[in-house]
């Protein structure tokens, strides 16, 4: 049972990675500038492109570290429910989804910004059901303080589209610079609260 079920996660962790690979190359190919001269890059939105990198890496390891921490590592939860690991992968699968379409706007910032907090709002959502329906493992806590963290960051976000609408017309570096620090911030603390869950010891319980 215990095999059959990490060979299931394995499977589609692999879907999931494809998934998140076009995103990547998406984000990469829009930064591509066959027609620049010098580093062929379009250094207008380049941000944009490092805020995609600097989300979806945090992103792309917690999903994988939240299935094989469930449902893999020490014989997997003792409370996991039936079809939680179908719910599961549907719900990273269409954040995946929305990587994609992330991706494929960063020459529109506030168009960006909209779909990376959609993303933001799908993740709290995914985060809590993670820890009060799917398992209730351990592991779930490392799911807990990710809805809180996307939750303010979404909310921050929302804010600033909100408040500050004017502003990202009138200066779009400005705008992408913003979008960047907050992304970079998000992932500073999600990594700082999370470690011992994205970098567990071989001989210890993770704390997160």
């Amino acid at each position: 049972m215990g095999e059959a079920r990490k060979n299931s996660v394995s499977q589609l962790s692999e879907l999931y990675n494809v998934v998140i690979g076009i995103a990547l190359s998406i984000a990469i190919y829009n930064a591509i500038d066959t027609k620049a001269y010098g580093i062929p890059i379009h250094a207008e939105f380049v941000s944009n492109v490092a805020s995609v990198l600097i989300l979806i890496i945090p992103f792309y390891h917690g999903a994988v570290r939240h299935l094989f921490a469930t449902y893999v590592e020490d014989g997997g939860s003792t409370r996991i429910k039936s079809g939680a690991l179908l719910a599961d992968f549907v719900l990273l699968f269409i954040e995946g989804c929305v990587f994609v379409m992330i991706a494929s706007l960063v020459s529109v910032t506030t168009k960006m910004a909209w779909a990376v907090v959609a993303l933001l709002l799908l993740d709290t959502t995914w985060g809590f059901l993670a820890w009060l329906a799917f398992t209730g493992a351990q592991a779930q806590y490392a799911e807990k303080k990710w809805a809180v963290i996307n939750t303010f960051t979404a909310v921050g976000i929302i804010v600033i589209l909100i408040f500050g609408e004017s502003v990202f017309r009138m200066n779009e570096i400005a705008a992408q610079l913003g979008l960047l620090a907050i992304l970079c911030l998000r992932t500073i603390v999600d990594y700082w609260q999370c470690w011992d869950f994205y970098f567990p010891a071989q001989s210890t319980e993770p704390n997160c």
